[in-house]
Parts: structure tokens; C-alpha cells; sequence
């Protein structure tokens, strides 16, 4: 179980048409409230990250998997949590598994006024997002971009999740990194062809 200020890595697992893909998200543990159970906590986590964009994503695109790692505590073992969050649109059929959209993360470093930043894919868009290869509106995932920059409480009453931006303080070899509060989620609205996928599987978790 994590503690308060604990870093927390959280893979979410999706699959599209047989093909499975990884994104990973980092928050920061700043209350535990009434300290519910990982598998509570994660399965609530995934149903409020879909529900963030839910209406744009095809049935035909599901998170089957959760896989929680605490960066801080190190002995804490990995945790898998299978649950099922499907897309919603079922007309429109999605994207091919390889063309994403990318939302661009944005945070202060620590140090100094720089600003970091980092991008996460978003796959399984339904054909009605967009028009022309670039996404509709720019309002289609305004709700991602809030779920993406606001604190998370998972579920009800229990755990509250501050959205952290893992950035590089010194270059490799012997890289270091250090993490800041992501203070703004800005959707690049172009879709993108991705060459390769990332990908994990929860039974090798």
C-alpha cells in the first residue's frame, strides 16, 4: 500500500482489434483518505480516466488491464488489476491501432522557470472525432485534458492523486530524473502514424 507524497506509476492496458497497448501515467499520493485497497483504488482509477473521454472512443477499443508500480517504495511489488472500461461509440468503427493523437503534458520543473513537457498517445478514436486527418474540434477531448491536469480521488473519499510529468535534470549516461505537478494537458490535434507500440502484458506484470 502506498504512503502520502508516495510517486506511483500506473499502466493502463488497453487492446483494440487484438492488438494491446501500454499508457503510462505517474501521480503523487496526497491523501489516502479512507485508504482503500489497490485493486479498488485502480479500478476506479480506469473507470474515471475512460469516462474522461468515453464518448469518443469506439466499443471496439477496451483497457482490460491496470498495472500499479510505487516509484518510491521499490519493495512494493508490482500489482496487476484486470477490469474491463470500454469505448462507447458503436456505429463508427475507430482508427487503425497504429494512428493516435497525442496529448502534450506541461509542468514548472522544481528548479529554475523552465517549462517540461511530455506526450501521451491516445488510440481507439472513433471516425466521427475527425475530419480531414486532424481532430474535429478542439473541444473532442477537453474533458482528457482535465481529467489529465486535476487531482484524481479514487474512489469516492478515498485516495486523492495529484497528475505528476517525470523530466530529465541531467543527461545520460547516468541520466537523472526528477517529477512536477503537470499543470496544463493541451491535445496536438493531428493524427499521427506510429511506427511501433508499447506494449505490456498484465500476466508478465
Amino acid at each position: 500500500m502506498p504512503s502520502v507524497d508516495d510517486l506511483i506509476q500506473v499502466r493502463f492496458i488497453s487492446e483494440q482489434q487484438g492488438v494491446q497497448m501500454q499508457t503510462s501515467l505517474i501521480w503523487q499520493v496526497v491523501d489516502l483518505g479512507t485508504n482503500p485497497s489497490i485493486d479498488v483504488a485502480m479500478a476506479s482509477l480506469a473507470a474515471q480516466y475512460v469516462d474522461a473521454f468515453r464518448a469518443q472512443l469506439s466499443i471496439q477499443w477496451a483497457i482490460t488491464c491496470v498495472i500499479y508500480d510505487n516509484l518510491t517504495e521499490t519493495i512494493e511489488p508490482t500489482f496487476p488489476v484486470f477490469v474491463l472500461e470500454a469505448g462507447s461509440e458503436v456505429t463508427e468503427g475507430p482508427h487503425q491501432t497504429n494512428n493516435v493523437v497525442q496529448v502534450t503534458r506541461y509542468a514548472k520543473k522544481l528548479l529554475g522557470n523552465e517549462i517540461a513537457h511530455g506526450s501521451i498517445n491516445i488510440r481507439g478514436l472513433h471516425k466521427n472525432v475527425s475530419k480531414a486527418g486532424r481532430v474535429e474540434s478542439d473541444m473532442e477531448l477537453g474533458t482528457l485534458e482535465a481529467f489529465l491536469e486535476s487531482v484524481q480521488t479514487v474512489p469516492a473519499g478515498g485516495w486523492q492523486l495529484l497528475p505528476m510529468l517525470r523530466y530529465q535534470l541531467t543527461p545520460a549516461p547516468g541520466a537523472t530524473y526528477d517529477y512536477a505537478p503537470i499543470t496544463r494537458a493541451i491535445t496536438q490535434g493531428v493524427f499521427r502514424k506510429l511506427s511501433r507500440r508499447s506494449s505490456s502484458l498484465c500476466g508478465s506484470a
